[in-house]
Formats: C-alpha cells, sequence, structure tokens
C-alpha cells in the first residue's frame, strides 16, 4: 500500500474520531497551526522526517514542542504518523482532512481577486452575496491582482465568478474579433 493512501486510512479515522468527539474546528486549527510552524521551521520538518531519527526520538520532539500546543488527539494523530512512517506526507493529511472537514460544513473555500486591497467588511458582504447565491458557508482570502482593470474575479470550488471590467473588454474584444472574420 502507498504510503499516501496509508495516510488517508489514518486521516478517515482521525476526521470520524474529530466529529464523535466534537473536536472537528478544534482539529482544523491544530492542523492550520501545525502548518505554520513547519512553513517556518522547515529544519524540524526535517527531523521529523529523518531516517536517521528513531520513532521514539521523534515521538519526545511531539512531546516536547508540541505537547501543550494542541489537542491531545491530535498529538496522539502526529505519533501515530510517525510510527506509521508517514509523517513526511503530512501536506497532503492537512489538505485531506481540511477537505472533509469543509464538506462536513458545507463550507467552501476560495479566492476573491481585487485590483486593490478590500477592507474586511466588504470582504464579508462578498462572501454573504456568494452564500445565498451557493447555499453554503463560504470563506475567501483575498488576492491582488493588478490586471484587473475594475471589479472583482472569485474563484470557488474549481469555478470563476468574473465581475471585472477586464473581462468586459476581452468580451467586446472577442465580439470584434469575430465579426470581422465573419464580415
Amino acid at each position: 500500500m502507498e504510503k499516501r493512501d496509508v495516510v488517508k486510512k489514518i486521516v478517515d479515522g482521525f476526521y470520524q474520531s474529530s466529529i464523535d468527539k466534537n473536536l472537528l474546528k478544534a482539529h482544523e486549527e491544530d492542523f492550520k497551526f501545525l502548518m505554520w510552524i513547519l512553513l517556518n521551521n522547515s529544519d524540524l520538518l526535517e527531523k521529523l522526517n529523518s531516517p536517521l531519527i528513531d520513532q521514539v526520538t521523534k515521538t519526545k520532539l511531539i512531546d516536547n514542542i508540541f505537547g501543550t500546543m494542541f489537542t491531545s488527539n491530535f498529538i496522539a494523530f502526529l505519533k501515530y504518523l510517525i510510527k506509521k512512517d508517514c509523517f513526511s506526507e503530512i501536506r497532503y493529511a492537512s489538505t485531506y482532512f481540511t477537505n472533509l472537514a469543509n464538506y462536513y460544513t458545507n463550507t467552501l473555500i476560495g479566492e476573491v481577486f481585487t485590483p486593490f486591497k478590500i477592507d474586511q467588511k466588504r470582504l464579508r458582504t462578498i462572501e454573504e452575496l456568494f452564500e445565498k447565491r451557493l447555499k453554503a458557508h463560504v470563506q475567501l482570502n483575498e488576492r491582488i491582482d493588478k490586471s484587473l482593470i475594475g471589479g472583482i474575479r472569485v474563484q470557488l470550488e474549481g469555478k470563476v465568478y468574473e465581475y471585472s471590467m477586464s473581462s468586459k473588454l476581452d468580451g467586446v474584444k472577442n465580439s470584434l474579433i469575430s465579426n470581422i472574420k465573419e464580415g
């Protein structure tokens, strides 16, 4: 069995346990914080993935560094990944768990592209509009795209919603080109 398949089964069990124990939100936060820590401490990730460091030492590292930062269930999950020699797939585990949790909570995660920074109130208004339209909880991350002349572009669940002058101008341009070719 491939390592990723093993991790998927482990995460499936952890996810179900999170629901059963009403810890889904806490474990989502645990994953976010862990990924931030690992992103900013690449040598820690190297140690936890190193074949030169034994499981006992890695487990002690988990206890010493993360023991009070995360729920005990999350610590047990991390130790189990180490025991199964699967910690190298922690990014996949985090993404997979988050996707399962988002599905369970009917949450859509996406991005809103704007030509300039918008305030939190406007961002929340855009999220609320999409929540009504899609009948789901929507969380948007803002991205600056200076190529947008005006308006916004939203990407959710693989779909793109264009509300920008750039897209309207592209439409006019394509229409003109089409008319020239036909005429």
